[in-house]
């Protein structure tokens, strides 16, 4: 798919961009360190995303938001100890606003 689209109009998108967009992102969703996104931040840059996450750590990631002292359901979340040989950890507030910024390609 080579279409220019506008991360600032994601209700213009259809399932298939949001489908190539988690095909592109899915081995970074679990390396990102979700809880450390304010509230406001992931809902203003993130939640439009929504299709793309795992239906449970969306729900773990809103559920912190509204409840800090629940603990997440999800299995993917990554203690801070493990290494990762040769690989880069995204700060995911910083890869959704670096597309509000710019246009991506798909």
């Amino acid at each position: 798919m080579s279409t220019r689209l506008d991360i600032d109009n994601v209700s213009r998108w259809t399932l298939n961009h949001f489908k190539e967009l988690e095909g592109l992102l899915h081995d970074l969703i679990p390396l990102i360190r979700w809880f450390q996104i304010s509230a406001k931040e992931f809902w203003r840059k993130v939640s439009p995303f929504e299709q793309i996450f795992p239906k449970q750590l969306y729900k773990d990631i809103i559920g912190h938001y509204l409840d800090p002292e629940t603990p997440p359901i999800s299995v993917m979340f990554l203690g801070k100890t493990r290494r990762f040989s040769g690989q880069t950890i995204f700060d995911g507030g910083k890869v959704f606003d670096g597309w509000q910024k710019d246009s991506i390609k798909m």
